[in-house]
């Protein structure tokens, strides 16, 4: 089967790349890109803004 080739420097990541670069749990991953408003939703698939999720998650937990 054909895998398409997974950008790490795109603008929109999966959850599975967001969880690979943070540890955290889907769970945790989603509830803050909510928070965040990063969250985007196209039918069944789900996109997470890279920078504007980590930008909130610095601001809201960062030291």
């Amino acid at each position: 089967m054909y895998k398409p080739i997974r950008n790490d420097d795109a603008i929109y990541r999966t959850v599975d790349q967001m969880k690979n670069e943070t540890n955290l749990s889907k769970g945790k991953i989603m509830a803050l890109a909510e928070e965040s408003k990063s969250l985007i939703r196209i039918d069944r698939i789900v996109r997470i803004r890279a920078d504007k999720f980590y930008e909130y998650v610095e601001e809201k937990y960062g030291c």
